[in-house]
């Protein structure tokens, strides 16, 4: 029988970003989780079926860049000129005269100043017709996989992948949401021309060509927010995916053995190996010879299983020498105020070679890869003992990695209202996450649905409670058990008389 795990990664936060809710009616017995305002669950399971969700990342925006006349106020398409369509806001400022605040609309969206060159439109999939809640209404009365699939035709935004599994023993996960297509297909990468409705968008990619799978012989279905697509596929989705370490991890934990079960879905969940470790690991070792304390270092490094608890020192070397690495490679002046590549293409780098990674700071020499790494490892040792001093016992992960939430607001007047701060574990990029050494965002729902009874049992855990008054105990009743990677069961009773309630209201038409 298929087990469904699912733990969206999400910015964290007091009140919890998500609340639990129990929704029976003569047509749905439905758990799961929803957000305030939410008339529907969101992520949850019936007596049948269960879903869950990762962001798909598919490219949701197209920027245009906008030919203005002299006066500012029309723009050139298709050899005609359009008004811009003035969109105003008042603002009431005390003690003194409103202000008018005004922006400025084209018929692909609104103009936004572009840091160099033309001004620009920005078109975004979530502005368009959205019929997510019909998903969603749909989705809470499905019974296989298959009424699911037929459910997401109606999805909007934010493109997700959408984990499925039935109580009948199917599995399918389908990515959904409206990704805009061309007239001509083709990439939207980059600023499109705004003068011409040849760069316009042309409806959706349609429902059934999207990315989809259902039932594969290897028996199991990942979705870590990697490219959901091989080389292959004929669309265009988009083109700036995230690292695949955690697919590359959870495809080897489920390669790894015939069958799993709920305990192994739970170990899962809380796994905290680092991918990054292993493949920069030859990179370490192809340093050329090292003294001292870079090579203590290195044997350090290379020696460790990867696996980034609180009480190891090596994560916390390894966050400061991949963050030295970063540095260097990327210092020249190009980057100065602009997003650097990613982790993965600077490991990509490193094995194939390139110019980047010389470092700007030496002139009068010309780094490859193995001097690029000898020199930062060098530089850690001194790095690592000005942050956290030079006895390697002050080093410990738990010390530095900490997971605090905040309150909704963020604001700092409102620290009282935030959570205690936690040691935690995890590193970039682990199946459970933690990114930098100020963790605000890992899992805001860790679910497992087994479908092996009948109905199928829940377990989960949220970070936070159920209440948004931080002077109740379900404030943050959860974080304890949350921080510790407990679960406890859903309960999902079939009537009232199942129920344990302190109090009953009864609302009567």
């Amino acid at each position: 029988h298929p087990l469904l795990a699912g733990d969206m990664h999400l910015d964290l936060a007091l009140p919890a970003v998500w609340y639990e809710a129990h929704l029976v009616t003569p047509e749905v017995n439905l758990y799961g989780v929803l957000s305030p305002g939410t008339p529907l669950l969101v992520e949850a399971y019936n007596e049948d079926l269960g879903w869950t969700f990762t962001n798909m990342g598919a490219d949701a925006v197209d920027f245009y860049a906008l030919e203005l006349d002299s006066t500012g106020r029309r723009y050139r398409f298709d050899d005609a000129w359009r008004a811009l369509t003035p969109i105003s806001d008042t603002i009431r400022v005390r003690g003194a005269q409103p202000v008018i605040s005004t922006r400025w609309r084209t018929h692909m969206g609104p103009v936004v100043p572009a840091p160099e060159g033309p001004p620009l439109a920005m078109r975004w999939a979530a502005y368009e017709s959205n019929h997510t809640l019909i998903a969603l209404w749909h989705l809470a009365r499905a019974r296989h996989v298959d009424e699911a699939d037929s459910a997401l035709r109606h999805w909007g935004a934010p493109a997700q992948n959408v984990m499925m599994a039935d109580r009948a023993g199917n599995i399918a996960v389908r990515s959904a949401g409206h990704v805009p297509m061309l007239a001509e297909g083709g990439s939207r990468a980059g600023v499109l021309d705004g003068r011409s409705s040849a760069a316009q968008w042309h409806g959706r990619l349609p429902h059934q060509w999207l990315p989809y799978a259902k039932n594969p012989a290897r028996g199991y279905l990942t979705s870590s927010n990697q490219q959901p697509t091989g080389p292959d596929y004929p669309h265009y989705l988009g083109h700036n995916w995230p690292p695949s370490y955690r697919a590359l991890r959870i495809e080897t934990l489920l390669s790894g053995k015939a069958a799993h079960g709920l305990e192994d879905m739970m170990a899962y969940q809380r796994d905290v190996r680092v991918v990054q470790r292993d493949l920069i690991a030859p990179h370490l070792e192809a340093a050329g010879a090292l003294t001292g304390g870079a090579a203590a270092l290195r044997d350090l490094l290379t020696a460790w299983d990867g696996v980034a608890t609180t009480d190891r020192i090596e994560p916390l070397a390894l966050y400061t020498l991949m963050e030295l690495i970063y540095d260097m490679a990327w210092d020249e002046a190009v980057f100065e105020g602009m997003p650097r590549p990613r982790g993965i293409t600077l490991i990509t780098l490193l094995g194939e070679g390139s110019p980047w990674l010389d470092v700007v700071a030496t002139p009068a020499i010309v780094e490859d890869a193995p001097a690029l790494v000898r020199r930062a490892l060098e530089a850690c040792v001194d790095t690592m003992a000005a942050r956290y001093g030079s006895d390697p016992a002050g080093w410990r992960w738990g010390t530095h990695h900490r997971l605090t939430l905040r309150h909704l607001t963020r604001v700092p007047q409102l620290s009282a209202l935030w959570s205690d701060t936690y040691e935690y574990p995890g590193f970039d990029q682990t199946l459970s996450p933690g990114t930098g050494l100020a963790v605000s965002k890992s899992a805001s729902w860790r679910v497992i649905v087994d479908f092996a009874t009948d109905p199928p049992r829940g377990y989960g855990v949220y970070p936070g409670g159920q209440s948004g008054n931080p002077f109740s105990t379900l404030y943050d009743l959860h974080m304890e058990t949350y921080v510790n990677f407990e679960y406890y069961e859903l309960h999902k009773p079939t009537g009232p008389g199942q129920l344990e309630a302190a109090s009953v209201l009864t609302i009567r038409p």
